[in-house]
């Protein structure tokens, strides 16, 4: 979310209501064990900078650490190899990518007006995101674009006079949720629509006197979160609501009027739900990262018999300052099918003097087709002779080879693969040929 808007969550209760203006939610495609969470964190000096932090809470690290700017909105690629996120503030903002350790970041495309909102496609080869844009009558609004990662294609699917939002692409890749000023209830608001990759077949899921905002899809494609303000009169606290896939039993899983729960979206495996919420806060709007256990069907069969008892929660934040989480699958769990980055073979050669030897590593990549793969930024580390470590990025050739050399004595000399990036396409470490020890 815009979490700039805040200033940061030290603003009264009223500016979590505004927060909705520049927001987003992510969730990691396709069903599989919990990993990574990445999320947002208000810094010092008023900026904010994307941190992760495992499944339990643990382990909370820094990725951007960048003074002075803001980054947020991280959302998780497919498989979990990168981040896609939004650096910049309220006037100007793009969208970035990274590594899933923070390294490589790098601008999505050459936009230079005002884009957040980032969702990957399920094949991890494009993004869909929100742009301010010129509208068809309206002069500016914000519309919904898909992006090539690899940027061969940049397409508005919106594109009408009202304002669309936060951007969730289904785990089958079949249909984005959004976030939609659309016709329906007492008054225009916004509610969740619909539409296929190409922007065709909208459909408005359901309609009520509330602003509904922030879609999020369950791993198996048959629900969505959302976030839920009643709106008829103005206005009421955030709560967390999930639907059934085609708009069917809305359920209220908040149900406490009393606090603040935004930014829902699911876990990898399906069995919680990860939001932000004032629960447990100080003053202020304080917000921290909760999960709640995800609905097995809507809606609930025990909905009413457990209607007014207390939501059972799991706070995993306590610094005040955290929202906009999303969560990643275990690192190594997906199953790459396309796009896929593979090191398949190493070869080495040498030169000797009396001094030592001067070694080489090639390492070859290619593609699930076994095609090579040229411009792939292969990360390596050395484990050298005297037990020391030495890392290394080189870009494959035309023919898909990146060359790493180290010089030292003779003896055993240990090279592994660690990382393969290129736009567009996924690291698959399962399929791949990660390491060689070579003595000389």
């Amino acid at each position: 979310m815009s979490t700039r808007l805040l200033k940061w969550f030290g603003a009264s209760c009223m500016c979590l209501v505004f927060v909705a203006t520049f927001c987003t939610s992510g969730i990691a495609q396709g069903i599989g064990p919990n990993g990574k969470i990445a999320y947002v964190v208000g810094m010092p000096d008023f900026t904010t900078d994307i941190w992760v932090m495992d499944a339990d809470g643990s382990n909370q690290t820094n990725l951007t650490n960048s003074p002075g700017v803001s980054e947020w909105d991280p959302v998780w690629s497919p498989e979990g190899a990168k981040i896609a996120y939004v650096v910049g503030d309220n006037i100007f903002s793009g969208v970035w990518t990274m590594n899933a350790d923070g390294s490589s970041q790098s601008k999505l495309s050459t936009f230079s007006g005002v884009e957040f909102g980032p969702t990957w496609s399920a094949d991890g080869s494009k993004i869909a995101l929100v742009r301010y844009v010129s509208g068809i009558v309206i002069s500016t609004q914000f519309d919904i674009f898909v992006v090539a990662v690899d940027g061969s294609s940049d397409v508005n699917i919106t594109n009408s006079d009202f304002d669309e939002l936060e951007p969730a692409w289904s785990p089958d890749g079949k249909r984005i949720a959004f976030a939609g000023v659309r016709d329906g209830g007492a008054f225009t608001t916004w509610q969740i629509v619909t539409v296929d990759p190409d922007g065709t077949n909208e459909a408005i899921l359901v309609v009520m006197d509330e602003e509904n905002r922030s879609p999020g899809w369950s791993p198996d494609n048959t629900m969505i979160t959302f976030m839920s303000q009643f709106n008829n009169p103005c206005c009421g606290n955030w709560q967390v609501w999930a639907m059934n896939a085609d708009g069917s039993g809305a359920t209220n899983l908040s149900a406490d009027p009393t606090v603040y729960d935004m930014w829902p979206s699911f876990s990898p495996d399906g069995t919680l739900i990860i939001f932000s919420s004032t629960r447990n806060g100080g003053c202020c709007g304080e917000t921290n990262i909760f999960t709640m256990p995800a609905p097995t069907q809507l809606p609930p069969l025990s909905a009413a018999k457990n209607q007014g008892a207390p939501l059972a929660v799991t706070q995993l934040t306590f610094n005040g300052k955290s929202a906009d989480p999303d969560w990643a699958k275990k690192a190594g769990s997906g199953v790459c099918k396309a796009n896929c980055l593979r090191s398949r073979a190493f070869t080495f050669s040498v030169k000797k003097d009396n001094a030592g030897i001067e070694l080489h590593g090639r390492v070859r990549v290619k593609n699930e087709l076994r095609l090579v793969v040229p411009d792939a930024l292969v990360t390596v580390q050395w484990t050298l002779a005297n037990g020391t470590t030495q890392s290394a990025q080189k870009n494959t050739d035309l023919n898909g080879l990146a060359d790493f050399s180290v010089k030292g004595p003779h003896g055993t000399y240990t090279l592994t693969v660690t990382d393969i990036a290129k736009p567009g396409m996924t690291f698959d470490p399962k399929k791949s040929v990660l390491t060689r020890t070579v003595t000389k």
